[in-house]
């Protein structure tokens, strides 16, 4: 039994763990590039899921990073821990062809209140922060902008 029980946390452990931050490959020509990132949650086992224009894109654990490639425009994001809904916290952000954005949600769980972000954290920002995160991949491969 204890060793069955070693097995079943190793196994849980190697799926909330992939493999440390790599580049994305470079956009097709017209599109650009978006990290998502999960910066502080919950806690490691309720994920917080990504949507962007309503669709879900993935689904992420705390220190997990994911990226899409997208056409420019217009995009809502949003993100949040209720399984299968969107506590719809985030915004509008403006994508640019041959861009390379970083996208973040966080919280902060106080006894007093909660706080809760989704975010476009500046380049310089999101490039160094996400070199600690474990990539996860998305489920969603095309979003279409708003209109």
């Amino acid at each position: 039994m204890r060793i069955a029980s070693g097995l079943c946390l190793m196994l849980l452990m190697g799926c909330a763990m992939g493999p440390k931050f790599t580049q994305a490959p470079p956009a097709p020509e017209g599109k650009c590039t978006v990290y998502l990132m999960r910066s502080k949650g919950p806690g490691d086992w309720w994920p917080t899921t990504f949507f962007m224009n309503d669709v879900k894109v993935v689904s992420l654990q705390d220190k997990a990073y994911s990226w899409i490639h997208l056409d420019p425009g217009r995009y809502k994001v949003s993100a949040g821990w209720m399984v299968g809904k969107s506590l719809n916290l985030g915004g509008d952000f403006n994508i640019e062809a041959g861009g390379t954005y970083y996208i973040e949600y966080t919280n902060d769980f106080e006894p007093a209140a909660r706080t809760e972000i989704v975010r476009l954290l500046p380049r310089k920002t999101g490039a160094s922060q996400i070199q600690d995160y474990k990539y996860s991949e998305a489920d969603a491969v095309q979003v279409p902008p708003a209109r």
